[in-house]
């Protein structure tokens, strides 16, 4: 049997399997009430997710899976259908671009992309739905919602970072 195959699957297979794995149980995570809320507000895992893959996947492997990731936000949400799909789709290519060609992929790179990603997207999310829309209280429900929960999503960057590099590592070294 050949190396690369196992249960009929090659390596790179079995890599994007586990990455899809890690994505859903972070659906799963974050849509139950397991995560304790802070501040009246719960982490946005998928997002996460696929900041992570798509720091070791680059460009392309993490366009996929930031649409990936947008879709479940989006089915969860239950909001404008495809809006949290094109904002990862375009800031994961952004991120597989900018982690292969200026930046390196480290935990620290991490946190600064993962800050920029989830305070952009949560902070367009308000402007287009709530302040955009008229919302009264727009202001408090930014500072007292949306801020809370871009901190606890950045804090729990890091546990996923190093889930998904350890499934990169273990199958780089499988495939030597």
């Amino acid at each position: 049997m050949p190396k690369e195959r196992f249960l009929g699957l090659k390596i790179s297979q079995r890599k994007w399997i586990l990455y899809l794995l890690l994505l859903t149980l972070s659906y799963i995570l974050q849509s139950s009430e397991i995560m304790p809320a802070f501040y009246m507000a719960r982490p946005t895992l998928v997002i996460n997710a696929a900041i992570a893959v798509a720091m070791l996947e680059g460009e392309i492997g993490g366009g996929i899976i930031g649409a990936a990731a947008g879709i479940f936000i989006d089915i969860s949400l239950q909001a404008l259908p495809g809006f949290y799909s094109i904002i990862l789709l375009i800031c994961c290519s952004a991120i597989g671009l900018v982690v292969r060609y200026l930046m390196r992929n480290n935990l620290v790179t991490a946190l600064l992309l993962g800050a920029a990603v989830i305070f952009l997207s949560k902070s367009l999310f308000w402007f287009f739905f709530y302040y955009f829309s008229g919302e009264p209280q727009s202001a408090y429900i930014y500072v007292s919602r949306v801020l809370p929960e871009c901190f606890y999503t950045l804090v729990c960057q890091i546990p996923l970072y190093y889930t998904a590099r350890s499934i990169k590592s273990r199958y780089e070294r499988i495939a030597d």
